[in-house]
């Protein structure tokens, strides 16, 4: 099944994704983002995946956030970047470890780690980074544990940002395994 999110139109709002479940072994959904003169970013998401994305306003990157069909056991959100000036360098994985090094100092404080390791990420166009961290005192609506990174995909850099309660949950690895996955169709021009 493809689906495809037109996020150029602000009439568009909200867009509800729907399928089987989450469990080991359901069925990959895949899906493409419109990314306003960028081209589109597609993925193949783990079926029962709810989507919702958002389209900020003035030109900014959208945001798409993923979760779960039936209720709040996890949330996954993704920013595909780019550069406003067109710095071909903006999405190097040395520019890449040093935002998420700099993410992940500031997250350490409210850890219970206290030092966060980043870790690399394969990617199909590159390595990226990303950091596990734990919530020290999470409120009861919060999650306690989240990965944070990033990934060059051409021209992009794919901000995502998991949250759960399950220390070692499978949406960290569904995540990690839809983005080393993506796939960047440039805009023509």
């Amino acid at each position: 099944m493809t689906r495809k999110i037109s996020l150029s139109n602000a009439a568009c709002g909200w867009f509800l994704g729907m399928a089987c479940l989450i469990a080991g072994g359901a069925r990959a959904e895949e899906m493409s983002i419109s990314l306003p003169g960028h081209g589109m970013l597609l993925l193949s998401i783990p079926a029962g995946w709810q989507v919702t994305p958002t389209q900020r306003a003035g030109g900014l990157p959208p945001t798409v956030q993923f979760s779960a069909k039936g209720g709040r056991h996890f949330e996954v959100l993704l920013t595909p970047l780019w550069s406003p000036q067109g710095d071909a360098g903006f999405n190097t994985p040395d520019q890449v470890r040093r935002v998420i090094a700099g993410a992940a100092a500031k997250a350490g404080p409210q850890s219970v780690e206290g030092r966060i390791t980043v870790r690399e990420i394969p990617g199909s166009a590159g390595k990226g980074f990303y950091f596990v961290a734990t919530d020290k005192q999470p409120k009861p609506e919060e999650f306690k544990y989240m990965a944070q990174g990033a990934l060059p995909l051409d021209e992009l850099m794919l901000g995502f940002t998991v949250l759960t309660n399950e220390a070692d949950s499978p949406v960290m690895q569904n995540t990690f395994d839809a983005l080393k996955a993506a796939r960047h169709q440039r805009a023509i021009r």
